[in-house]
């Protein structure tokens, strides 16, 4: 996913003035912490993944964040435009079932929820090491993923509430 600012990234236009602190720097500004990693949670919201759902005719069996050849299905690439409410399908990448774990901002959420109220970390203790394997982070007291999925979270959240304009192509 990437965001179409309407001026160079960290600096939106809005109603005349350029601002960091603006609600499109702000969302800017949260973006950019998500793209600066190969493998993070994504704030497609449920409906706009849904409208770009169609499953493309050639799609790589090899996974676009971690090179997996195994378990690769297709999400949508999408491009938001805040100021348009465009959500513009660039196309369709692949991903295998370990990224999907991370990408997935439900399924991350439920791994963190389930190991909250079992108190069994397992299955979050492998989706938190690939995480950390695939963005190259060292230190397993990272607090990087928690960032990240309030990051995701949060835009997932104004991203809903915007009614889109799909666009493909």
């Amino acid at each position: 996913m990437s965001f179409e600012p309407s001026q160079p990234p960290m600096t939106v236009s809005v109603e005349g003035s350029s601002s960091k602190t603006s609600v499109d720097g702000f969302i800017c500004v949260m973006l950019e912490r998500l793209h600066k990693l190969k493998l993070h949670p994504s704030p497609v919201p449920q409906k706009v993944a849904e409208a770009f759902n169609h499953i493309p005719q050639s799609l790589s069996q090899t996974c676009s964040t971690c090179e997996a050849t195994s378990n690769v299905s297709a999400v949508p690439d999408v491009e938001f435009n805040l100021k348009d409410k465009t959500a513009r399908l660039l196309g369709h990448k692949g991903i295998c079932a370990k990224c999907h774990e991370v990408y997935d901002l439900k399924t991350l959420n439920n791994h963190v929820a389930k190991a909250i109220m079992t108190r069994k970390k397992d299955d979050f203790d492998k989706v938190y090491r690939h995480f950390l394997e695939i963005n190259q982070i060292k230190n397993q007291q990272s607090t990087t993923l928690q960032e990240v999925m309030s990051i995701a979270n949060s835009l997932q959240l104004i991203y809903a509430e915007i009614p889109w304009e799909f666009v493909t192509g």
